[in-house]
């Protein structure tokens, strides 16, 4: 059943045939961007636990605690984390994108710019990953 012409403003109105539902991909692009939220936040905390350890050592004078390396492993956890979940809302993106294409419901607009957009977060989510891996103080 296709709902009727709404009278008031905000309520469902009837598509024309073959016109693409443009709301669909909307949602999908919003999606998209809560999971790049996600990403950075992990990331971002990760950062902050990898030189919470250092800043105890500088607070110490490097000599009264021994922190070991346990908040730089657990920091580079978190922002691994952050990479993953970025793969994951690019995969899940571009499967929601493939199934919308399937039914007609993608609409005409370019794609590339979100992809772009993950993919950037995904390298900087690595980057800081390595920088923390490698030890720069």
């Amino acid at each position: 059943m296709v709902p009727q012409a709404a009278a008031e403003p905000g309520t469902m109105t009837a598509r024309p045939p073959g016109e693409p539902n443009v709301q669909q991909q909307l949602a999908n692009d919003r999606t998209l961007l809560a999971w790049v939220r996600t990403a950075i936040a992990l990331a971002g905390l990760g950062f902050v636990v990898a030189r919470f350890g250092l800043f105890l050592r500088e607070l110490s004078g490097g000599t009264a605690v021994e922190t070991g390396h346990s908040s730089r492993y657990l920091g580079v956890g978190l922002v691994c984390l952050g990479a993953v979940v970025m793969l994951f809302g690019l995969t899940q993106y571009r499967s929601v994108g493939r199934v919308l294409a399937r039914h007609g419901d993608l609409s005409v607009g370019p794609r590339w710019p979100a992809l772009v957009t993950g993919l950037l977060c995904f390298t900087a989510i690595l980057v800081v990953a390595i920088y923390l891996l490698t030890g720069v103080r």
